[in-house]
């Protein structure tokens, strides 16, 4: 049985709709792809329940990024874009684990 989930989101311009995983992860790796040439900034958010929402790691950097965040246990997720600088749109690759 695997025991992580994979998520490619395409074309993100504000937020994207929420992942709803069906067991909670705690380990992540973040990949966004973006095509500004100026200052971005765009969060990985988490949520035990949908309702209350935290960051679990903050992207800046223009072009591309992978960040790794581990021991924060969510079972939802969602992409917000807070700034796409004079970019277009940002697409991100994340892989959620969960420990068996």
């Amino acid at each position: 049985m695997k025991n992580y989930f994979i998520f490619n989101l395409k074309d993100i311009t504000t937020e994207n709709e929420v992942i709803n995983m069906k067991m909670a992860c705690n380990h992540f790796t973040f990949e966004q792809i973006n095509d500004s040439t100026d200052v971005i900034d765009i969060s990985l958010m988490g949520s035990i329940d949908g309702n209350t929402w935290f960051e679990l790691v903050k992207s800046t950097n223009i072009g591309t990024e992978v960040v790794h965040v581990i021991n924060k246990p969510v079972q939802k997720i969602k992409v917000v874009v807070n700034n796409l600088g004079n970019g277009t749109k940002v697409d991100v690759n994340i892989l959620a684990v969960y420990n068996i």
